[in-house]
């Protein structure tokens, strides 16, 4: 269980000690107003499971960044399930929802990424030029 606790100077008003993110208060304002907090996370030995669009302290953010590690697998995140990874202009190999169960790969180029994490573990969602969308499988070599 994360040692969550009110703290000021932060974008949010809860902060983690475990791992140093700083969570927003979910509850309602009537709520706030008699002191009650609420919020949603979880984090394990100091790295949080829900870092997407949370912020953390600067000496925490790098050690996270550096162990951006799937853990119900245990493998480093690929290339193509990180938004930084992915840039409008590239070519990139998509699979189309309609192709999910198949896998079929559908090559083009980014016109926009869509997904607003900085990663996620089915791949980054992203529009081709033609219009397509779907989530980034590969990054081909040019």
């Amino acid at each position: 269980m994360p040692n969550v606790h009110p703290k000021s100077g932060g974008p949010y008003t809860l902060y983690c000690d475990e791992c140093g993110c700083w969570i927003p208060n979910t509850a309602n304002a009537e709520m706030r107003k008699e002191g009650v907090i609420a919020y949603s996370h979880f984090c394990d030995n100091g790295v949080c499971d829900m870092r997407n669009g949370e912020i953390l302290d600067s000496s925490r953010k790098k050690t996270q960044e550096n162990a951006a590690v799937r853990k119900h697998i245990g493998k480093p995140v690929p290339v193509c399930c990180i938004r930084a990874n992915i840039k409008p202009g590239m070519e990139v190999d998509i699979v189309l929802k309609k192709d999910q169960p198949t896998g079929i790969l559908t090559r083009g180029v980014v016109k926009s990424v869509l997904t607003n994490s900085h990663t996620h573990p089915r791949g980054i969602k992203v529009m081709l030029t033609d219009g397509s969308v779907g989530r980034v499988q590969e990054l081909p070599q040019n």
